[in-house]
This record gives structure tokens, C-alpha cells and sequence, in this order.
């Protein structure tokens, strides 16, 4: 599992009130000398379904990337819930393992039998 990060004070305001399943506030990064986002801010409610999209490089992957821990913004922050999904790219498949393996193993991962 990919830790995403976020201070305790926001933990602390998704569970207690139940406010927001998501806070993306004031977002920022670069690599090297091109800024890919620029202070994205957004929320998004319990209970909501949100699709990212744009033109090709526009930083929908980046995006997605910094919600899920997997980079780290240069600046912002970002808040999330732990039943948050994401439908990545690219397949997270493991190809060591069947086809019913992999489809075993990722319904344990999210409590199913």
C-alpha cells in the first residue's frame, strides 16, 4: 500500500465531522523547469464520483499520482479517507501470478472472499 500524506489535524476533520472524503488544497509541482499543476485546489464529498480529465499533459497522471502518495507536492497539501479509490493508468497486475490469483488477491486486499 502506497502511504499518502496529510497532517492529523485534517485526519481529525474527516473522521470526526465526516466532511470531505477529499481536500486537495493549493497543489503545486514541477519537474525540472515545468510546472505540471499550479495551486489546484478541490474537495470532494462522501458519496461522490469524480473523473478527472483533460488534454494529453495537461497533469491529470501527476494529479493522481500526488493524491495517492505515489510523488510528492512540491507545495499544498492533501487530505484523503481511507476508503478512497483509484483506477490507476496503468494495470496493477502481478505477472507471477494466474489471472484468478491476481483477482483473489485484490479481493482480499478490499475485504471480499
Amino acid at each position: 500500500m502506497v502511504p499518502v500524506f496529510f497532517s492529523l489535524l485534517n485526519i481529525y476533520q474527516l473522521y470526526y465531522f465526516r466532511v470531505k472524503y477529499l481536500i486537495v488544497d493549493n497543489l503545486s509541482k514541477s519537474f525540472r523547469n515545468t510546472k505540471v499543476l499550479k495551486e489546484v485546489s478541490f474537495t470532494v464529498d462522501k458519496g461522490k464520483i469524480v473523473a478527472i480529465t483533460g488534454e494529453n499533459g495537461s497533469g491529470k497522471t501527476t494529479l493522481m499520482k500526488l493524491i495517492t502518495g505515489w510523488i510528492k507536492p512540491d507545495k499544498g497539501e492533501i487530505s484523503i479517507t481511507p476508503r478512497f479509490g483509484f483506477c490507476p493508468q496503468e494495470p496493477l497486475l502481478f505477472p507471477r501470478l494466474t489471472v484468478k490469483e491476481n483477482i483473489d488477491y485484490f479481493l482480499t486486499a478490499n475485504g471480499r472472499e
